[in-house]
Order: C-alpha cells, then structure tokens, then sequence
C-alpha cells in the first residue's frame, strides 16, 4: 500500500512539473483573492510609458497572422511582413487607451505595475495575433505572441510583466482593444480555425 502511494505521488509531482515548464503567460489563481479587475486610475501616460516594454519602443503596432506550427511569422528581432494579414500602428490616443487598460485596471493588494506576476500555464496555444515594440532605428525590441482562444500570452522576455495585473476582465478588454482597431482576425471566438491553416489539432 505504501509502495502504490509513493508511485502514485510521483506521477503526480513530475505531472506538474511538466505543466510548469512550458512557455507562455497564463493567470494563476490565488486561493480567497478577488481577482475581478478594479479599475484605479493610478498611473498617468507618463509613468505608463516607463514600464517595459513600451519604455523601450518608439512604435507599437497589433498585427494578425494565420497559425502554423513552428513558423510563427514573429522571432527574436524581425518580422515576415509577407507572413502578416492584418497591421496596425497605434496612434498616442490608442496606446494612451491600451496602457490604462493594461495598467489601470489591477486587482486588490496588487503591486506596482511592471513587477513579475505569479502565473501558471495553458496548455492549448494557437498565437494568432501578436503586439509589437519597435525602436527609432525599426528594430523590433520585444513582442507579445496572443492566442485569444487559449487565452495565452507568449512574450519574448519573461523578465518583467507586461500587462501589470492579471485580473480576471483583462484578457478580454485586450481583445475588445485589438478589435476597436480594426484587427479581425484571430480576435473572433467563434471561428477556431482559418483556411490555410495547418498543424490544428483535430476538432479545435
């Protein structure tokens, strides 16, 4: 008996530790916390610029592209513009307005924005969508890989928390956001897969 449960625990440990290993932001839940999101109006545009990563981009754009396996049209430091459907450059009113949805709206007892946050993983990731942060020389500086249907974020550096506090609306008021700028594709939940797509698993 005591030999099945110690097998049993071990099963259990290296299952999580898988779960934890993989790449990609996902919220975790804190046990008693409310997690809706509450919206403060702490942070002026001036200190929203100073959070990584737009403290470091002189252009921040939403872009959409079809999914395929292993050729994400966004790596490291450059784009395949021939890969991208749709592209946005935002103006100052629109990164005005995405920066206080990101960091204006936070949870109780949550700190400062930019700091890491507690986060877990999402099994199921089908970026489609990605935002941009590119420099005065055009380089690309960082980025956010999005799957809306999975509900997961990818950035390219896990260093520092993008998006502030995770809270529960969060995640939709950025897709609400992506959709106020004209970005369709991979922003409507009711389409799971697009023609041209390939390595979907059966029936998503």
């Amino acid at each position: 008996m005591r030999h099945a449960l110690l097998i049993l625990l071990t099963v259990v440990l290296v299952k999580t530790s898988h779960g934890q290993s993989s790449p990609g932001t996902h919220l975790k839940k804190s046990k008693g916390l409310d997690e809706n999101c509450m919206y403060v109006g702490k942070y002026s545009l001036e200190e929203r610029l100073k959070i990584y990563p737009f403290s470091i981009a002189d252009t921040v754009k939403l872009v959409s592209f079809r999914f395929h396996d292993n050729s994400c049209p966004v790596k490291k430091d450059s784009v395949n513009a021939d890969s991208l459907i749709e592209e946005v450059l935002l103006t100052k009113t629109q990164i005005n307005n995405f920066t206080d949805i990101l960091y204006n709206n936070t949870i109780e007892n949550y700190g400062d924005p930019g700091t890491i946050h507690i986060a877990s993983v999402n099994e199921c990731n089908f970026p489609r969508n990605a935002i941009l942060f590119i420099d005065k020389s055009g380089k690309l500086r960082a980025y956010v890989l999005i799957c809306f249907h999975c509900r997961r974020f990818v950035p390219s550096s896990e260093q520092e928390s993008w998006y502030g506090a995770f809270c529960d609306q969060k995640f939709e008021l950025i897709r609400q956001f992506f959709i106020s700028t004209g970005i369709r594709f991979g922003t409507d939940l009711s389409i799971n897969e697009y023609p041209g797509e390939g390595d979907l698993p059966p029936g998503f």
